[in-house]
């Protein structure tokens, strides 16, 4: 991550918050179509990749209460933008195979955590921002 890490600007602050939750909430429901309209084809097909594998495993991703602490983004380009994201919520894998008490201890055993990632964006032909890269911050 760069070290050079600015206020972020409201305008993209407001454009980059749906973003983040839209994206969250696709994830936890594998909804793949809508991840491929929130992200580039290249970093969709990645991400495809993992969650299809952790379907074959039987394990589904979910989360709970994910809410944004802070934001900042990266100097750099502005149609390019790279947003320092600091969040919590809760993470853990359900497993749709195993019983339901199995399933609970999974959830009880997760804790809400706090993270941050940089979320690398583009531009899309209309403008629209889009994921190219979340990379967890040091």
């Amino acid at each position: 991550m760069s070290h050079d890490i600015l206020e972020i600007e409201p305008s993209l602050s407001q454009e980059f918050e749906p973003l983040f939750y839209d994206v969250q909430d696709a994830w936890a429901d594998n909804d793949q179509h809508r991840l491929a309209e929130l992200m580039t084809p290249t970093f969709f097909e990645k991400r495809k990749q993992l969650l299809d594998r952790w379907q074959t495993a039987g394990k589904k991703a979910c989360h709970e209460g994910m809410v944004i602490i802070n934001l900042r983004q990266e100097r750099n380009v502005k149609t390019a933008p790279r947003v320092v994201v600091t969040a919590q919520g809760r993470q853990y894998f359900s497993y749709p195979d195993r019983s339901q008490r199995f399933n609970q201890e999974q959830y009880e055993q997760t804790y809400f955590h706090r993270f941050t990632e940089v979320w690398e964006l583009n531009r899309d032909d209309a403008g629209q921002l889009r994921v190219t890269q979340i990379k967890t911050s040091d």
